[in-house]
């Protein structure tokens, strides 16, 4: 879900011709991934299992990137 609001959120100014709308669509985009960076932080120290279940999903928003 993460990876697909990301790359809509930088499709829809380029399909609508608006690059001054690119700066917040990137800002958000850089929210998004500390969001994310402080979501697994957080997930790793409440939950035991989810340790287990992050050595099996490497990847936390782009598959072979991230």
């Amino acid at each position: 879900m993460y990876a697909s609001f990301i790359l809509m959120v930088v499709c829809i100014p380029l399909a609508l011709g608006s690059y001054y709308a690119l700066i917040p669509s990137f800002v958000l985009n850089l929210l998004l991934i500390a969001r994310t960076y402080l979501e697994d932080k957080e997930l790793h120290r409440e939950l035991p299992e989810y340790k287990e279940y992050a050595k099996k999903t490497k990847y936390k928003l782009i598959p072979g990137v991230w």
